[in-house]
């Protein structure tokens, strides 16, 4: 076997493969016997077309045969033996043969690109000082108490003011039948400042799902629809709702239903949850600015066929909760290409810093352990609705995922290595929102889990 390798770009080889005709020969026999006795040609009974002629005949099926045959597991055992860090499928460009002399083949191949680990050490990363101010807290409980209001229907009398009401509308002008207004979705408080009096006059004492119709003179100086203005009209209303919302006081009764003693406790205690949150919060930023500080000194080419799966990848992720909700129909492959034509830039950004973090887990000598990979995928069998660990791992296994959860364990412990090298200068506020001129990298927080991501770095 001779292999001629050439390097077309830093994530592109070309591979021209001679293999010697006798570990052709048996393949282009058993091709070349088995179109002689079932071809068909004109002049010739079946099975009885002279050999020369078949061979003339049947070139590229014989030739497409070999190629089946024989690259497959002659390309597996030079990529092996070369140390090739192919990636994804390789792209077969050419194939061919010279009869009792060899069979030939030039396929195309990503590979991952090679590239200089620099210093990742004591890198400056800006962490903003977390504050929760009073207008926090009060904010976040007014949130709990709208939270916490419930809609009462009522059933068992007629509208009264205060209410809130859900109904139709028309009216007409009597004196020519011309209908002012039809509106299927009335929403009233009566009683309420800028509520219209006569309707609310007229629906006072209705009961829910009660129809009614009244005719009136609307008064000469009506503001609310001014095409009523002293005409003689008939409203007809069919209500649909009537409802009250019951709010609850902000006090210790409140506070004791959030599980706390009284107002003041529940008060420091909302004041520690948005501590918590946003430390959390801040935690992830400071994450992103120290990926994006690491990766300023890299600007390598990487394979085209990983950003575009991660692209697919980030968009599936978007768009699925959409999917869960509308449904597929408004999804098309216009607007499929858009979504991942704008996710590539940042595709690419994570799958640069995937590469960087795995070389510095290299220099690190990261390694897995079975008690780490269980327990990484232990937080995955509910959400893939698996029976047990042991179920989950197996088709892992069966899928080659395995590897990939150790890529993504090791791509972690790298970057918290990162972080615990690094110099966190805690700012009352950064940098970058004095400089606008500064640009921010694309977030490399995007969400990952191996049954998302389901290529390996390395084939």
């Amino acid at each position: 076997m001779d292999v001629t390798i050439s390097q077309k770009s830093p994530v592109l080889i070309k591979a021209e493969v001679n293999v010697a005709w006798d570990k052709a020969l048996p393949h282009y026999n058993k091709a070349l016997n088995e179109l002689r006795q079932h071809a068909q040609l004109p002049g010739f009974r079946k099975g009885k077309a002279p050999t020369n002629i078949i061979k003339k005949r049947f070139h590229q099926e014989i030739t497409d045969d070999l190629a089946r045959k024989i690259v497959p597991a002659d390309m597996e055992s030079w990529i092996k033996a070369k140390e090739i860090k192919a990636i994804g499928q390789p792209q077969l460009h050419h194939v061919g043969f010279k009869e009792n002399d060899h069979f030939h083949y030039c396929v195309f191949i990503e590979v991952l690109p090679e590239f200089e680990l620099q210093n990742w050490k004591d890198l400056e990363v800006e962490k903003l000082k977390v504050t929760v101010t009073d207008e926090h807290v009060e904010q976040r409980l007014e949130n709990m108490i709208k939270d916490a209001t419930q809609k009462i229907t009522i059933e068992d009398r007629g509208i009264e003011e205060g209410d809130q009401v859900s109904m139709s509308l028309t009216v007409i002008d009597e004196e020519i039948g011309e209908t002012l207004i039809d509106i299927d979705d009335y929403q009233i408080i009566p009683g309420a400042e800028g509520a219209h009096p006569k309707v609310s006059e007229l629906i006072m004492g209705l009961k829910r799902e009660e129809d009614a119709s009244q005719s009136f003179e609307a008064d000469a100086d009506e503001s609310h629809f001014e095409e009523w203005a002293g005409k003689k009209l008939t409203a007809y209303i069919e209500i649909f709702d009537v409802y009250r919302e019951i709010t609850p006081a902000l006090d210790d009764a409140f506070a004791q239903s959030n599980d706390c003693k009284n107002l003041k406790e529940l008060q420091e205690k909302t004041r520690e949850n948005l501590l918590e949150e946003a430390e959390n919060f801040e935690k992830a930023e400071t994450r992103n600015r120290l990926v994006g500080k690491l990766m300023e000194a890299y600007h390598f080419e990487v394979p085209a066929s990983l950003v575009m799966e991660e692209a697919q990848n980030q968009v599936q992720r978007q768009v699925m909760p959409f999917v869960q909700m509308m449904g597929s129909s408004f999804l098309n492959d216009k607007l499929i290409h858009q979504l991942v034509q704008s996710a590539t830039p940042q595709a690419e950004f994570k799958i640069r810093t995937d590469l960087v973090l795995e070389k510095i887990g290299d220099a690190l000598g990261v390694e897995i352990s079975d008690e780490e990979l269980d327990k990484e995928l232990e937080n995955y069998v509910e959400a893939f609705k698996e029976t047990s660990l042991e179920a989950l791992k197996e088709k892992y296994k069966d899928r080659g995922l395995l590897e990939n959860v150790k890529l993504v364990l090791k791509r972690q412990k790298a970057l918290e290595a990162a972080e615990e090298a690094a110099k966190i200068l805690e700012v009352d506020e950064l940098t970058a929102d004095k400089n606008a001129e500064v640009s921010e990298e694309p977030s490399a927080e995007t969400s990952e889990t191996p049954a998302e991501n389901e290529s390996s770095s390395e084939t």
